[in-house]
């Protein structure tokens, strides 16, 4: 995300979208009641009063929302606001309209007042501090699953079957078949970067290595192959946990929600060094023991969670707002958006769960 202008004459702070990562930052940086600007397209109805018919065109017109709504459709790349028109076309004023923001759109944004944790996420957005992608082959002997690792999540590219048919499918000619369309679609979705990694078990994941490195010139990539026991999604939060993502992952958002609720769990288990849900964590918080809180995206976004947060910042604690798009999102969501790992155990009576 590119900061055009971080405060101009009027007070709105104008942004730049540069790719999808982008639209999940500003889900969670804009709020209902802030002021949105864009240039859009909206429709305009005529009437001719001789037939009565209705003629509808759409024509350029910049607008003004008052935030009601935002919702991240990462299915069509797009970032939907929805808010009621407070400056523009006069005849429109007081009407409902909704932004469709995407790729390379520039939008301004107006704030009564900038959260700690909205200014944190605007400059993890703008100074690209988990900017590096990486795509993934998750793969078995009948289906490859190509994905893109992204901060929020993983977006998954494409899906290639292998057309596995019993005894025919050990011909050479088959297999061949099944790994050059992997490699095309590689080329067709431009698939470059630092790595490329292939994950899976048995020969097909090896197999698949060598035949993509005998062709590394195109892809323009570093290929490396780790073995999983998954063969799907869920193979790539399988290798996040384990060691040999350390060097590869380390500057990647998810690679650090892996192993914040990775510890999170553990101190559950084990020594009391966690709790859950909002009453328990807000007894944290005013004990003093909360070394890092996690927050679900939706629990972020309530008037609760703002006093909470307000709270945290005094004890000295960490934040981190967890994707909705995650397994390790989807943790934290099933404890009902609000966990904790502590400095110290509370007291024995503190820590019961309601």
């Amino acid at each position: 995300m590119k900061i055009i202008d971080p405060e101009n004459d009027e007070g709105y702070t104008v942004l730049h979208i540069q790719d999808l990562d982008d639209l999940w930052y500003l889900q969670n940086i804009i709020s209902p009641g802030d002021l949105v600007r864009m240039t859009t397209l909206r429709r305009v109805e005529k009437k001719d009063d001789m037939t009565r018919s209705k003629e509808t065109s759409r024509k350029p017109v910049t607008l003004t929302l008052t935030v009601e709504s935002i919702q991240f459709q990462e299915f069509s790349s797009n970032l939907k606001i929805l808010g009621k028109i407070v400056s523009g076309d006069e005849n429109i004023l007081g009407e409902h309209h909704s932004f469709q923001v995407g790729m390379d759109d520039t939008l301004n944004l107006k704030k009564d007042a900038w959260g700690e944790q909205q200014r944190k996420m605007l400059t993890e957005a703008s100074e690209g501090l988990y900017k590096t992608k990486y795509h993934i082959i998750c793969l078995d002997d009948e289906e490859a699953i190509i994905s893109l690792l992204r901060n929020y999540g993983i977006q998954v590219v494409a899906r290639i079957r292998s057309g596995k048919s019993g005894k025919d499918y050990s011909s050479t000619n088959n297999v061949n078949n099944y790994f050059q369309e992997i490699y095309e679609t590689l080329i067709s979705k431009s698939i470059t970067g630092k790595f490329l990694l292939i994950l899976g078990q048995g020969f097909t994941r090896e197999s698949l290595a060598e035949y993509l490195k005998a062709r590394r010139k195109d892809l323009n990539v570093e290929i490396l192959t780790f073995p999983t026991n998954r063969s799907d999604e869920a193979a790539i939060y399988e290798f996040l946990a384990s060691k040999d993502s350390e060097d590869i992952f380390s500057s990647m958002r998810l690679v650090e929600e892996q192993k914040l609720i990775e510890t999170f769990l553990k101190n559950l288990k084990v020594n009391d060094l966690a709790v859950y849900g909002k009453e328990m964590v807000e007894k944290a918080i005013d004990s003093g023991a909360i070394e890092t809180l996690l927050l679900s995206e939706d629990a972020f976004k309530t008037e609760e969670s703002r006093a909470i947060l307000g709270k945290l910042k005094n004890s000295g604690g960490n934040v981190h707002v967890f994707s909705s798009h995650s397994d390790p999102g989807n943790v934290v969501k099933s404890f009902g958006g609000y966990c904790g790992i502590l400095r110290y155990r509370l007291p024995e009576q503190d820590l019961k769960h309601v």
